[in-house]
């Protein structure tokens, strides 16, 4: 209670641990920027807070929601703009039609971002994503990508490590991304998205033990990275390794998603069936894929495995 009342005593930049709380209780940190962001001297910087934290747990709704106002409640911050381009961005790969439509407006936040702060490095990352998977009618293209990775690596060499591992890894280079997700965690090692990067390139060179030691050094650092803890999980049942384990980690995946991430959540209770069929439990596979399809009605690969079990 007390350091509930301390919100609204103090400065909110004042607020010690609330980064920490983020990383450690993000359930808990939610509430407590949810309360902040109501006193009229938090409220910036709650709202910003709330959309980094969606962006972390998967939240696209909140994230968009939250990403917006944060650009209006703080229109000169590099970051505010940053990440509702990431929200929108995450959008863009459930809705075709919202892709279609704001992927235009999508490249104007994200320029906002790199106008305001050109050392936004994040920012260079996710543009140069963006372009080397977008399609050309979105304003994509691989000679772009490597074009604004020439400008990154000019700015700065170190920061252009990840965006040339995610080009290596799209051309299936995996040993080479390999080698440079890891100059580019040690460049920076915040930057998640290139550790991701690197237990997915483990992944995909069949080592699947350490890469699932990756995911779950991400998600004990970060429990807000939800996806961590479900990869964690998926690399076992790839691997055939800890099945049971993998079942563990599926429901804590499943609990800790909560109404966030019907999606996601659908494709965990999906992957439960796979490794109950390793184990050779039809019954409890099937019981699996049926929930799955609760969430998914349209989950094509559980229509497939559930008819195989009958």
């Amino acid at each position: 209670m007390l350091f509930a009342f301390l919100i609204f005593t103090l400065p909110f930049n004042e607020l010690e641990g609330i980064e920490t709380l983020m990383k450690t209780s993000p359930g808990k940190a939610h509430g407590i920027l949810q309360k902040a962001a109501q006193s009229r001297e938090n409220r910036a910087e709650a709202i910003h807070l709330l959309a980094v934290l969606c962006n972390r747990s998967g939240d696209i709704e909140g994230a968009l929601n939250y990403g917006e106002q944060a650009t209006r409640l703080r229109p000169e911050n590099s970051d505010a703009w940053l990440q509702y381009a990431v929200a929108m961005r995450n959008k863009f790969s459930q809705s075709t039609w919202y892709a279609m439509t704001r992927s235009g407006t999508y490249r104007s936040v994200l320029n906002k971002a790199l106008t305001l702060d050109p050392h936004n490095y994040a920012a260079w990352h996710e543009r140069i994503a963006y372009l080397l998977h977008a399609p050309g009618i979105a304003g994509g293209g691989k000679s772009k990508a490597e074009k604004a990775l020439a400008e990154l690596q000019t700015l700065n060499a170190g920061a252009a490590h990840f965006p040339k591992a995610m080009m290596l890894a799209a051309e299936e280079r995996h040993r080479d991304a390999l080698l440079h997700f890891q100059k580019a965690v040690a460049f920076n090692p915040h930057n998640t998205s290139a550790r991701f990067g690197e237990a997915f390139a483990l992944v995909n060179l069949n080592r699947h033990r350490k890469a699932a030691a990756c995911f779950e050094a991400i998600h004990r650092e970060d429990v807000g990275q939800m996806s961590a803890l479900f990869e964690a999980a998926r690399t076992r049942y790839l691997g055939r390794f800890e099945q049971e384990e993998a079942l563990v980690l599926f429901d804590r995946f499943i609990a800790g998603c909560d109404k966030t991430n019907p999606v996601k959540v659908a494709d965990a209770w999906y992957h439960k069936g796979l490794v109950h069929e390793v184990l050779d439990r039809k019954q409890e596979a099937a019981e699996a894929y049926r929930a799955c399809l609760a969430l998914d009605d349209d989950f094509k690969p559980a229509k497939k495995a559930l008819k195989k079990l009958r």
